[in-house]
C-alpha cells in the first residue's frame, strides 16, 4: 500500500513537470526570438550574400521569409544565445523587410531589404563594330563604320541557348556608300580622336553623321544626310547637310545633336565650343575662347574638353566635359549640372559627385544620363531628377582597358534601359580597346537565364552574338 502510494505520487510529480515543460518551453516560440539591427536597411543586389544575427534561433522550426518567398540559409556560427545566418539574395525578389516566421506562421520583422534592379555586361572583344552610333525608331541602334565606309543597324534580339551556353543575341546589318552617286571618296575616318558624330532627327526618318576626306580629291568636312529607310538596302547615298560656303567651319566633330526643330548642335574634338546648324549655316551657339570653366550664357560660358551631346525632350543639350557634365538650355544657357573641374571618383549628390575624363554621354527616356567615366573605368548614372550620382559598372580590368583612341566612346540607351557602349580603335596594339558591350537591364533578362547565371552583381560576363544579314 506504501509503495503504490508512492509511486502515484510520481506519476502526479512527472505529469505536473511535464505539463510545465511544454507550456514554458515550446521550442518554436517567438518569445524571446528578436534580430540583431531590426531596423536597419540595407541595400542590395541579386546575388549578395548577406549575414544575419537572430537571438534564440531554432533552425529546425523557423525560417527567413523575403516577399513570400524562404530564403536558403547557412549558420555560420552561434555565439552568446545568437546565430548567425547567411543568405544570398535571389534574382528579381523585390525590397521588402526580412522576416522570422515559425511553423504557425507567426512572424517578427527584421530589417529592410532595399533590392536595387542591375545590369549585366555582355562584351565583344575584339569585335569593330564602328566610330559613332545613336538610337533609332524601335531600338535600331544605328553605327557608321569607319573601315568600310558603311551604315549599320544593330538590335538586341534576345537570347538563345546552345549545349546549356546562353548568348545575347543582337542583330546587325548593313548598308555600304554607293560611290556611283557620291562624287567624294571618303577616306578612312582619323581615329586619332575617336568616334565620330553621329545622330537621328526627331522623327526618326533622317540620320545625320560626320564624313571627313582628303583622298583624291577636295578636303570634305561636313554633316551628311541620310533617309535612314535606305539603311534596310544594300547601299546608301548621302547628301551633303550644309552650305558649301560652311564646310571649312567645321572641323573634328565628335558629337551631334538633333532638336525638335530640326537645328543640328555640333561638338568637336579640339574646339571648346558647341556650333549649331539650322538651314545649312554655321553659328557658334555656347562657349567662348576666355574662361574655360565659367558658366554662363552663349559665348560667355567656357568649356574644357568636350566629347560627347546628347539632347532631351525639352532641347535642353548635356555634354562631357572633361570632369564635369554641363547643360545648356535651348537660350544657350550654361550651367554645371555634376562634377567638379577637380578628378576624382565619388558618387552622392551631383554638387558632391566627381569623375575623372570623362568620354561619353547619353540618356534615357526618363531623363536619366548615363555617362562613360574614361579615367575610372566605368559607367556612372545621374538620375531622372538630376539630383544623385551613382556608379553602373565598373570594369574589370583583366576584361577591358582603356585604349589610346578612347578619348570619346559613343554610346545610347534603349527604350527598355539597357545600355550600350562602343569603343572605337586602328591600333592593333590595343588589344581590349576594340569592343562592344551591352549592359542589359535586369528586367530585359529571361528569368530562367538570369536565375542560372547570376553570381555577382555588375561583374557577370555574358557570352554574346552578332547575327548578321537580318
Amino acid at each position: 500500500m506504501h509503495k503504490y502510494v508512492l509511486f502515484l505520487a510520481a506519476l502526479m510529480v512527472f505529469a505536473l513537470s511535464s505539463c510545465s515543460d511544454s507550456s514554458e518551453e515550446n521550442p518554436g516560440s517567438l518569445q524571446g526570438v528578436e534580430f540583431e539591427g531590426a531596423d536597419a536597411a540595407i541595400d542590395v543586389y541579386a546575388g549578395d550574400t548577406l549575414d544575419v544575427k537572430i537571438k534564440n534561433f531554432n533552425g529546425f522550426y523557423h525560417r527567413l521569409i523575403l516577399n513570400d518567398k524562404v530564403l536558403d540559409q547557412w549558420i555560420l556560427e552561434e555565439k552568446d544565445g545568437y546565430v548567425t545566418h547567411r543568405i544570398v539574395v535571389p534574382p528579381r525578389i523585390g525590397s521588402g523587410h526580412l522576416v522570422l516566421s515559425n511553423k504557425e506562421n507567426e512572424q517578427i520583422t527584421g530589417p529592410a531589404l532595399r533590392y536595387n534592379k542591375q545590369y549585366v555586361r555582355v562584351f565583344f572583344e575584339g569585335y569593330f563594330l564602328g566610330t559613332g552610333m545613336t538610337r533609332l525608331q524601335n531600338d535600331v541602334m544605328a553605327l557608321y563604320e569607319g573601315t568600310d565606309e558603311a551604315l549599320k543597324t544593330l538590335r538586341y534580339a534576345g537570347f538563345s541557348t546552345e549545349t546549356n551556353i546562353h548568348y545575347a543575341v543582337f542583330n546587325l546589318r548593313g548598308s555600304t556608300l554607293n560611290r556611283t552617286e557620291f562624287n567624294y571618296d571618303p577616306g578612312r575616318i582619323d581615329y586619332t580622336y575617336g568616334g565620330t558624330g553621329i545622330a537621328a532627327s526627331r522623327d526618326g526618318e533622317k540620320l545625320y553623321f560626320f564624313l571627313r576626306t582628303d583622298i583624291d580629291g577636295p578636303m570634305l568636312s561636313d554633316v551628311v544626310e541620310v533617309p535612314t529607310s535606305t539603311l534596310t538596302q544594300s547601299s546608301y547615298t548621302p547628301a551633303f547637310y550644309t552650305q558649301a560656303s560652311e564646310r571649312g567651319k567645321l572641323g573634328w566633330v565628335s558629337g551631334l545633336a538633333s532638336d525638335s526643330k530640326g537645328n543640328l548642335f555640333t561638338v568637336e574634338h579640339e574646339r571648346p565650343y558647341i556650333q549649331k546648324i539650322t538651314n545649312g549655316l554655321i553659328t557658334r551657339f555656347a562657349g567662348g575662347d576666355e574662361d574655360r570653366n565659367a558658366d554662363g550664357t552663349g559665348v560667355h560660358a567656357g568649356f574644357q574638353t568636350i566629347q560627347s551631346i546628347v539632347i532631351d525632350e525639352q532641347d535642353n543639350l548635356y555634354v562631357a566635359d572633361s570632369n564635369r557634365i554641363r547643360k545648356i538650355t535651348p537660350a544657350g544657357v550654361v550651367t554645371t549640372l555634376a562634377g567638379s573641374t577637380e578628378a576624382g571618383n565619388r558618387d552622392g549628390a551631383v554638387a558632391d559627385a566627381r569623375f575623372n575624363t570623362l568620354a561619353g554621354i547619353a540618356i534615357g527616356d526618363d531623363g536619366v544620363l548615363y555617362v562613360y567615366d574614361r579615367g575610372n573605368k566605368g559607367i556612372r548614372i545621374i538620375n531622372a531628377e538630376h539630383t544623385q550620382v551613382s556608379t553602373l559598372h565598373m570594369y574589370d580590368l583583366w576584361q577591358f582597358s582603356p585604349g589610346a583612341h578612347d578619348s570619346h566612346m559613343s554610346m545610347t540607351v534603349d527604350s527598355k534601359g539597357n545600355v550600350y557602349l562602343l569603343q572605337s580603335s586602328e591600333s592593333e596594339h590595343d588589344i581590349f580597346s576594340n569592343g562592344f558591350s551591352a549592359f542589359l537591364f535586369e528586367d530585359n533578362i529571361p528569368g530562367e537565364v538570369f536565375d542560372d547565371i547570376i553570381t555577382f552583381r555588375s561583374n557577370t560576363g555574358w557570352a554574346g552574338k552578332i547575327v548578321t544579314g537580318q
